[in-house]
């Protein structure tokens, strides 16, 4: 289960839109610098969500570190996308890494909004790392369909 949120950040103010978390005394939240994060994801702690925030990784990073947070699949990652600088969300989703857009950093991140995505990723199999197929959690962006 989830209670610990390391958010990699190079922002003056990298807590902002995660203050309902900080203020839960059942969950433990830092930053990072991102130059942390390839050494931080090495042995990921499986009780902690990694997030990434991308508005604050330097330009010539956002690609490369995108990529490498998206190939990382065994443990639970997410993306803060506070300038909304990310133009396909769902392929976020596709890969089982949570988005935070900037409406919902606005209204401050929810433990519950973390657990549910944690619920639906391991709903099929409970206590495993595999992710399900299951329909998004409250919150999640649709994932638009193809018209046939």
């Amino acid at each position: 289960m989830i209670n610990r949120v390391i958010i990699f950040s190079d922002a003056k103010t990298p807590l902002k839109g995660f203050e309902p978390i900080s203020k839960s005394s059942k969950w433990e939240i830092s930053a990072l610098p991102c130059s942390a994060l390839r050494k931080e994801m090495r042995n990921p702690d499986e009780n902690s969500l990694y997030v990434l925030d991308y508005a604050s990784v330097p330009d010539s990073d956002k690609a490369k570190d995108l990529k490498y947070i998206l190939k990382k699949d065994d443990f639970l990652r997410a993306v803060a996308d506070r300038k909304k600088e990310i133009n396909d969300p769902a392929e976020l989703l596709m890969n089982f890494c949570d988005y935070f857009g900037s409406g919902l950093l606005k209204e401050g991140i929810k433990p519950a909004r973390i657990s549910k995505f944690e619920d639906w990723l391991y709903s099929e199999n409970p206590g495993s790392s595999e992710t399900a197929s299951g329909p998004l959690p409250e919150g999640c962006p649709e994932t638009p369909q193809a018209d046939s």
